[in-house]
Protein backbone atom coordinates (compact mmCIF):
# COMPACT_ATOMS: atom_id res chain seq x y z
CA UNK A 1 0.00 0.00 0.00
CA UNK A 2 1.05 3.40 -0.89
CA UNK A 3 1.82 5.73 1.64
CA UNK A 4 1.29 9.80 1.46
CA UNK A 5 3.05 11.51 4.36
CA UNK A 6 0.59 13.42 6.20
CA UNK A 7 -2.96 11.53 5.27
CA UNK A 8 -4.65 8.53 6.66
CA UNK A 9 -5.50 6.31 4.42
CA UNK A 10 -7.36 3.72 6.58
CA UNK A 11 -7.77 0.20 5.29
CA UNK A 12 -10.35 1.33 2.76
CA UNK A 13 -8.14 0.01 -0.44
CA UNK A 14 -8.03 3.35 -1.99
CA UNK A 15 -6.13 3.61 -4.81
CA UNK A 16 -3.83 6.56 -5.17
CA UNK A 17 -3.16 7.61 -9.06
CA UNK A 18 0.57 9.46 -9.90
CA UNK A 19 0.82 11.84 -12.41
CA UNK A 20 2.83 9.61 -15.51
CA UNK A 21 6.69 10.35 -16.13
CA UNK A 22 7.69 10.63 -19.47
CA UNK A 23 11.32 10.29 -20.43
CA UNK A 24 13.05 12.51 -23.08
CA UNK A 25 15.74 12.57 -24.97
CA UNK A 26 18.05 15.79 -24.89
CA UNK A 27 17.08 16.82 -28.15
CA UNK A 28 13.38 16.54 -27.50
CA UNK A 29 13.66 18.56 -24.10
CA UNK A 30 15.39 21.39 -25.77
CA UNK A 31 13.03 21.12 -28.46
CA UNK A 32 9.85 20.79 -25.95
CA UNK A 33 11.51 23.75 -23.83
CA UNK A 34 12.01 26.51 -26.77
CA UNK A 35 8.25 25.97 -27.58
CA UNK A 36 7.25 25.94 -24.20
CA UNK A 37 8.60 29.55 -24.23
CA UNK A 38 7.84 31.04 -27.85
CA UNK A 39 4.34 29.70 -26.77
CA UNK A 40 4.27 32.11 -23.84
CA UNK A 41 5.69 35.33 -25.48
CA UNK A 42 2.91 34.35 -28.20
CA UNK A 43 0.00 34.35 -25.48
CA UNK A 44 1.32 37.28 -24.06
CA UNK A 45 1.66 39.29 -27.32
CA UNK A 46 -2.30 38.22 -28.35
CA UNK A 47 -3.00 38.88 -24.81
CA UNK A 48 -1.71 42.86 -25.68
CA UNK A 49 -3.13 43.05 -28.91
CA UNK A 50 -6.51 42.07 -27.49
CA UNK A 51 -6.39 44.62 -24.52
CA UNK A 52 -4.96 47.66 -27.13
CA UNK A 53 -8.29 46.83 -29.54
CA UNK A 54 -10.88 46.44 -26.44
CA UNK A 55 -11.83 42.78 -26.52
CA UNK A 56 -9.48 41.70 -23.34
CA UNK A 57 -11.26 39.18 -21.25
CA UNK A 58 -14.23 38.78 -24.09
CA UNK A 59 -14.39 34.93 -25.89
CA UNK A 60 -13.55 35.42 -29.63
CA UNK A 61 -15.59 33.59 -31.40
CA UNK A 62 -14.70 33.80 -35.02
CA UNK A 63 -13.55 36.78 -37.42
CA UNK A 64 -11.50 37.70 -40.43
CA UNK A 65 -8.00 39.48 -40.31
CA UNK A 66 -7.27 39.76 -43.83
CA UNK A 67 -9.21 40.73 -46.75
CA UNK A 68 -11.23 44.45 -47.58
CA UNK A 69 -13.07 43.97 -43.96
CA UNK A 70 -11.24 42.82 -40.80
CA UNK A 71 -12.73 42.10 -38.24
CA UNK A 72 -13.78 40.14 -34.82
CA UNK A 73 -16.74 38.26 -33.36
CA UNK A 74 -16.78 38.11 -29.71
CA UNK A 75 -19.80 35.69 -27.66
CA UNK A 76 -22.80 38.26 -27.19
CA UNK A 77 -22.51 40.05 -23.49
CA UNK A 78 -25.79 37.89 -21.55
CA UNK A 79 -26.99 40.56 -18.98
CA UNK A 80 -23.94 43.04 -19.65
CA UNK A 81 -21.74 40.01 -18.89
CA UNK A 82 -19.22 39.74 -21.75
CA UNK A 83 -19.32 36.29 -22.76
Amino acid sequence: MSVIEGQDLGDSGAVITMDERIPLNPQQADGLNALYAARKEIETRIAFAEQMVGVAGREITGGELGGENPHLMLKPSTNGVPG
